[in-house]
């Protein structure tokens, strides 16, 4: 059976891709479209690894996640 190798060093890498953080950016906006109106999306290529964020950008978002849970139920759809 072969030995595996596994380079530590590769992942900060990988996981700063742009292509990855164009995938993570991509669930991103579905997730916000999936909440609806009010949520947004920021991304940031950080040191170990890209970081992707949905928000509430609006009084109307945050009501919407308080009430009825809208960001949380969408989280499923990206």
């Amino acid at each position: 059976m072969a030995k595996v190798v596994i380079h530590n060093s590769a992942f900060p890498a990988l996981r700063s891709d742009p292509a990855i953080m164009k995938v993570l950016e991509d669930k991103a906006e579905a997730i916000a479209a999936a909440a609806g109106e009010g949520f947004t999306t920021d991304s940031h290529p950080g040191g170990n690894r890209g970081r992707v964020t949905v928000f509430a950008d609006s009084f109307e978002g945050i009501l919407a996640e308080a009430r009825h849970g809208a960001l949380s139920q969408a989280v499923g759809s990206g």
